[in-house]
């Protein structure tokens, strides 16, 4: 299970300086879903019929798409087809400002295939780097100016200096740009004198206006890798393809151009818009761009992509932080509202059925049975104690086996942290069971009961329900009855895991739906974790197995969220 964090750490400082219209907004109700499900195969809608009847989900909340019928969709299929075709849905029943998760059912595609470069889109990615190149240095040179001016006027002026990953240059830049403006401007209206203080805001007025100008070529310059002149940055001119042809782009505006980046004719009418509002925003446009079309790190799980449905610009390579969790409570985000997703999906059309009417009557009285914490991952992967990463992480069973059992003997607690999985049917009457790691092969550890929410951290969990020589552990799992449970549709990292010692916590007080509970703890989106099971499950709504004054104290204001008016 490797660990990687790097392009967490570059979004973090994005998505904390950046409102998040991602706030709770007490319980997930069922008025507040849209179920989706594959067109081309029947059992899907017959399954979402079932659900909404169990459920009392509103009539015309059922979404039929022309999906594949395998585990995977092509990147190109989800772009074009899958995204537009959700909003606009949701938009034409004037659903968007209410539906809060998307639940999608058996059949829907576990996984979006990396994207596959095409000739054009390579030529085109090629021209966005030869053109970004050039209008870097343009940049930096004007903040080198900025600052350089507002150090001539004030002394104690410290330029801002970040050190940013590479696909942050921009917005670093536009923040070092912000900081030594606002500090020039200040310094400008302390002048005494009125003519060298109207001298002083020409001279700013004009280094002003070179952030504005970007010098716009002759429609057949086209950029090379051949060094220009800092001042004369080409646009980057990308001959139109067939795709979305017959929409004339002309009289679509900006929000309705970004919507279709899948569309070259769009990217590149966007870039001419970019174009005058500034070189600042040209630059932001060839980066999203460049971020878009770059392939490397784009096999994605569908529903942890899903949740950026109404996102219209964003990198494509790896992740993007969650803007739900809890982590981000408080924050200020500039980001557009995330959407859950759950999936209702298991091996046998079945299974899903008894997921559905199990969590609906195990709700009613309230999940009972003993906890399981299989902690021996650590000491597997690093039995030399070489890598503290996974050690920190073992940390995390611990932490909740502690929290656990501060509860004395009014829960029953198993706990192991020998190296290898605890042997098949070993615990009895099992309600929750986290543990980690044995890759993709099951062990029936556990004996469940009815409504036992489970997960097991490993590397290739969810690669498929339906595949019979399938052997992850998330097919296991809702094969012996568990009713919930989270994976991984290829190789996510460690860290994109929801930890035990927060998930588990939550759950526990029933003031949280499972979507909730998930939602709040997953820590990334656009990547490779999938939650399965009824998004409106609540097993301890009845019965509390802990209160929110015994969860963590990090985790409180998730749960102080969770009651407020609607709840």
């Amino acid at each position: 299970m490797p660990f990687n964090l790097s392009r967490a750490a570059i979004y973090l400082f994005v998505a904390i300086a950046a409102i998040s219209g991602s706030a709770a907004r007490g319980e997930l109700t069922a008025d507040q879903l849209v179920l989706i499900v594959n067109k081309n195969v029947p059992d899907s809608a017959q399954l979402a019929e079932y659900y909404a009847k169990t459920r009392d989900v509103p009539s015309g909340r059922i979404l039929s798409l022309d999906l594949p019928t395998g585990d995977e969709i092509t990147f190109e299929q989800y772009e074009q087809s899958v995204v537009p075709e959700v909003r606009k849905f949701l938009e034409s029943n004037e659903l968007a400002e209410k539906v809060r998760c998307a639940v999608t059912f058996y059949g829907v595609p576990l996984r979006i295939r990396g994207r596959a470069m095409s000739p054009d889109d390579q030529s085109e990615l090629n021209l966005l780097r030869s053109s970004i190149a050039q209008v870097l240095p343009k940049l930096r040179s004007l903040q080198a100016e900025v600052e350089k001016q507002a150090a001539a006027l004030d002394p104690t002026f410290q330029p801002l200096r970040v050190a940013p990953a590479a696909s942050a240059q921009v917005e670093t830049i536009a923040r070092q740009l912000e900081h030594a403006t606002q500090a020039l401007l200040l310094s400008v209206q302390r002048i005494d004198d009125p003519k060298r203080r109207d001298q002083k805001s020409k001279e700013i007025a004009q280094l002003m206006q070179q952030l504005r100008d970007v010098p716009t070529p002759p429609p057949s310059t086209q950029p090379t890798t051949t060094q220009v002149p800092a001042t004369q940055v080409p646009a980057a001119q990308v001959p139109a393809t067939q795709a979305g042809a017959g929409e004339d782009l002309e009289f679509l505006n900006l929000p309705e151009l970004i919507a279709r980046r899948f569309n070259p004719a769009a990217r590149r009418r966007v870039r001419e818009l970019a174009m005058k509002e500034g070189l600042l925003n040209y630059a932001r446009t060839l980066m999203g761009q460049i971020e878009y079309l770059t392939p490397t790190a784009t096999e994605a799980a569908f529903d942890n992509e899903l949740a950026l449905l109404w996102w219209l610009n964003y990198a494509r390579p790896q992740w993007i932080p969650n803007a739900l969790n809890y982590r981000f409570a408080g924050v200020d985000t500039r980001t557009p509202p995330v959407l859950m997703v759950s999936r209702l999906d298991a091996p046998t059309v079945q299974i899903v059925r008894d997921m559905i009417a199990t969590s609906v009557q195990i709700e009613k009285r309230g999940l009972s049975g003993r906890i399981v914490i299989d902690t021996g991952g650590a000491a597997k992967l690093d039995p030399q104690r070489k890598q503290p990463v996974f050690w920190d992480f073992n940390r995390t069973f611990t932490n909740l086996a502690l929290l656990l059992r501060h509860k004395g003997g009014a829960l029953q607690v198993t706990y192991d942290e020998g190296p290898e999985v605890l042997p098949p049917h070993s615990v009895k009457a099992v309600a929750v069971y986290t543990g980690w790691y044995s890759v993709g092969q099951y062990v029936p550890s556990c004996d469940f009961s009815a409504g036992a929410v489970a997960y097991h951290i490993a590397s290739y969990e969810l690669t498929s329900l339906h595949d019979t020589n399938n052997h992850g552990w998330c097919r296991g799992l809702l094969t012996d009855g568990a009713v919930a449970t989270i994976g991984p549709v290829s190789e996510p990292y460690l860290h994109a895991f929801p930890t035990p010692d927060d998930f588990v916590p939550l759950l526990l007080t029933g003031k949280l739906t499972l979507a909730e509970t998930y939602w709040r703890t997953n820590p990334l989106n656009s990547w490779k974790m999938c939650l399965v099971g009824d998004p409106l499950y609540t097993p301890y709504k009845i019965s509390p197995a802990l209160e929110a004054q015994e969860v963590p104290e990090r985790l409180r204001p998730v749960l102080e969220s969770a009651v407020a008016p609607g709840r």
